[in-house]
Formats: structure tokens, C-alpha cells, sequence
């Protein structure tokens, strides 16, 4: 259910002042890896993994992707605006 409210208030948002394709991809990565961060990891510690390492590692991977997709993904004009 969150992540569906998560992308409902992205849509009323993007309604009233639009929000870049490039933004809302990278919105999407990131709530795509570290969403139900808090459920898995208790989901985890029952079984006997540690709590910290796993929601820390779940969000460390998130930001990483979502940084290394930023920096892959350049939007087209950016030749221009670095002039």
C-alpha cells in the first residue's frame, strides 16, 4: 500500500508543476530497491541476520544504483549546459 500512495502523491505532484522524465525514473529506482526496507529487515533479524546490516546495506545499494543510473543516464541537452 505505500508504495502505491508514494506514486499517487508523485502523480498529483507531477500535475501541478511537471516534474522531469529523468527525475521521476530515478524517483522510481529508487523506491523500486530499498521499498519495504523496514518489513524485510525484520523479516531477516528472525532468521538471525543483523537488523543495522541489512536496512543500511539495502539503502547503501539504493543510493548507489540510483547515483550510478544518474550519471549514466545524462538528459540530452547536457553538452549545452555545462557551457
Amino acid at each position: 500500500m505505500g508504495i502505491t500512495y508514494g506514486a499517487g502523491t508523485l502523480i498529483e505532484i507531477n500535475q501541478r508543476t511537471p516534474i522531469p522524465r529523468r527525475d521521476l525514473v530515478l524517483i522510481a529506482v529508487f523506491l523500486f530497491l530499498c521499498h519495504a526496507v523496514v518489513e524485510a529487515a525484520m523479516i531477516y533479524t528472525v532468521a538471525g541476520a543483523n537488523v543495522w546490516f541489512v536496512s543500511l546495506g539495502r539503502l547503501m545499494l539504493a543510493f548507489l544504483v540510483t547515483m550510478a543510473f544518474s550519471r549514466l543516464w545524462k538528459p540530452a541537452n547536457h553538452r549545452w549546459n555545462d557551457q
